[in-house]
């Protein structure tokens, strides 16, 4: 399982529902400037032997019937992505 990160970058953070248990859901540190949202996550060592095995990431998204535009990428490559749509962090 992945879980978000708290990062540099992060200057807003999404709560998790009032509902729901830390093992649902969790808080998520995000970089925000009004367009774009960017979180952090660490994936566990079994995930990431998964993913170096396969070449392949999965992603959920939790509604409805479609998906939002979404891009997953290195820092630097989300990074460059972002400065498209307005103001980014600060690179440590």
């Amino acid at each position: 399982m992945s879980i978000p990160v708290k990062w540099h970058g992060a200057n807003k953070i999404l709560t998790a529902p009032k509902d729901t248990t830390s093992e649902q859901v969790q808080d998520l540190p995000i970089f925000t400037n009004g367009v774009v949202c960017v979180s952090k996550w660490q994936l566990t060592k079994e995930a990431i032997e998964e993913i170096n095995n396969t070449g392949c990431i999965f992603l959920s998204i939790y509604s409805g019937q479609s998906q939002p535009p979404v891009f997953i990428g290195s820092e630097k490559e989300t990074r460059e992505v972002a400065v498209d749509y307005g103001p980014v962090w600060k690179l440590k």
